[in-house]
Parts: C-alpha cells; structure tokens; sequence
C-alpha cells in the first residue's frame, strides 16, 4: 500500500482506494462507517468534482504564468 500510495504521489499512478476514502475524512470529519455506507455513484461524483477543481485551479495558475 505504501509504495502505491508513493508512486501515485510522485509519478501520477493511479492510488488505491484507501487513499480517496482516508482523503474523504480529513476533508469532511465523517467516519468510514458513513463512506462506506454512501452508494458509489456518490464516491464517484465527488471525484469527479475534486478533479474538476484540481484541473481548473492547475489551469488557472498557468495562465497567471
């Protein structure tokens, strides 16, 4: 799990699922208890919506370059 976690961090790999749902916690306060209860089409929105952000701010910060 480490090493997944690291060359997601460092490289752009894709990250294992502990990592989104353990990300999901300190960004919101709930407990895995309430993650895993949450259907996935809900996980899957909430990604979208990060990388969506992500991706605008990235865009964003080029064009203030």
């Amino acid at each position: 799990l480490s090493k997944a976690v690291y060359m997601g961090a460092a490289w752009g790999a894709p990250v294992p699922a502990e990592v989104i749902i353990w990300h999901l916690v300190e960004q919101t306060g709930w407990t895995l208890d309430y993650i895993d209860s949450l259907p996935l089409e809900r996980l899957h929105e909430w990604l979208s919506i990060q990388d969506g952000r992500v991706k605008a701010m990235n865009s964003s910060m080029r064009k203030r370059k």
